[in-house]
């Protein structure tokens, strides 16, 4: 598997360039994938097909807050299948 694959997936939803930026400076140095979206849909089709591990969503977007993030994320498939996955290898 190669490196790229192997680092962990990030998520960053704000609508906002200047906090996505902030949020992009502040991952230079860290060794994650970094995933942009700029709304609240945008990062909900990067959810379904990249299933990131960490989510940084801003509260208020235009077309969904933070919270219904959450919601939907916790409902698509992929999410699901590797949340489920993350707690059964802390259980063992």
């Amino acid at each position: 598997m190669s490196a790229a694959k192997d680092r962990l997936k990030v998520l960053v939803a704000d609508d906002s360039a200047v906090y996505r930026k902030l949020v992009e400076q502040a991952f230079s140095d860290a060794d994650y994938s970094l995933l942009i979206a700029r709304s609240g849909g945008e990062a909900i089709e990067l959810l379904d097909q990249h299933a990131p591990a960490i989510v940084i969503t801003d509260w208020v977007m235009p077309d969904l807050t933070g919270i219904e993030l959450a919601g939907i994320a916790d409902s698509l498939p992929s999410h699901r299948r590797d949340s489920q996955a993350r707690r059964n290898r802390c259980d063992s």
